[in-house]
């Protein structure tokens, strides 16, 4: 077994999961974070952009004007309440927040500056002598519905790490500047694409928790049919346009880069284990990406930490 030795292959576990909501209750995480934590990783990589390319984004316009997703917006709108307290650019802040000699206070506003408030969340910023406000927009980032601080931040805290690796990249973006605005409307109802959407994931019961969940999109059958849908139908569709094949691009430009981000992360650990949550229809590209050539990576099958049985011991 891996004995979280530099001599030995990193384990690297890419989780797929649907994105949470509020509906979602914390009681249907409870198994699968009891699962991950024993599992012990020694970097947790999420889907939130690094701070850097909040930054870039913010100033390029075109389609990533008031960019939406990957965590952007909170990055946007703590940094900009935090502006008043420091003048550092993204990498002074960044710097700052990862020095554990710096002021806790200091660190708190580096984290916020540097576009990464989730990282923030990792200190015990509520002693952090910033602005009553600001505090309670922290708190309200604690109550976020989604995987990166339900899933993301609680492991982080419980299993004491500094920092999550931010690993989402929208790289190729730019080619859709060259569509019609209305190009994701082609898409959905292009022939094979919309069979695919039509005819839904391979039928199950419901799920009675998220692990549940994440077992069935970990399965053969489920993660053919999502690569499939994200890229197969693209290839193979009887009206192959160039919005077609501009996406397909696209999207394979997009994985190859969170690929080489995760990859980066897997440095801070050799021999270790890294998790790395992400939406499902990531997991095979990235899978892809990172199987081959690799030399020193093992990608770690999530059955494997199933039941008491085949659940992998602690390192």
């Amino acid at each position: 077994m891996n004995d979280r030795s530099p001599q030995n292959p990193t384990d690297v576990l890419i989780l797929g999961v649907r994105h949470l909501e509020r509906s979602i209750p914390d009681a249907a995480l409870a198994r699968g974070l009891a699962h991950l934590r024993r599992w012990r990783p020694d970097v947790i990589a999420i889907e939130s952009l690094p701070g850097h390319l909040v930054v870039e984004y913010a100033s390029r316009g075109g389609p990533f004007h008031d960019f939406p997703v990957g965590g952007a917006p909170t990055a946007r709108e703590l940094a900009e309440s935090a502006a008043h307290l420091q003048d550092w650019d993204v990498w002074t802040a960044r710097s700052v927040a990862r020095d554990e000699s710096a002021d806790l206070t200091d660190r708190v506003i580096g984290w916020l500056l540097a576009r990464e408030p989730l990282n923030a969340l990792l200190l015990p910023w509520q002693t952090a002598d910033v602005p009553a406000a600001l505090l309670d927009e922290l708190s309200a980032v604690c109550e976020l519905p989604t995987e990166r601080v339900r899933i993301g931040v609680r492991l982080a805290l419980d299993l004491g790490h500094r920092e999550l690796a931010h690993i989402d990249d929208h790289a190729g973006l730019a080619i859709t500047e060259r569509l019609t605005s209305s190009w994701m409307d082609i898409l959905e109802q292009s022939d094979a694409s919309g069979e695919l959407r039509d005819s839904g994931p391979p039928p199950v019961p419901e799920p009675a928790d998220e692990w549940d969940e994440w077992m069935r999109m970990a399965g053969p059958s489920f993660l053919s049919w999502i690569e499939d849908l994200e890229s197969g139908s693209l290839a193979r569709s009887h009206v192959k346009t160039f919005i077609h094949r501009a996406r397909l691009a696209q999207w394979r430009a997009r994985n190859l880069a969170m690929a080489a981000r995760l990859r980066e992360a897997t440095g801070r650990c050799p021999g270790g284990r890294v998790l790395v949550i992400v939406g499902s229809a990531h997991v095979p590209p990235l899978r892809a990406a990172l199987t081959t050539d690799q030399h020193d990576l093992r990608i770690v099958d999530l059955r494997e930490l199933d039941g008491e049985s085949g659940l992998t011991a602690p390192r």
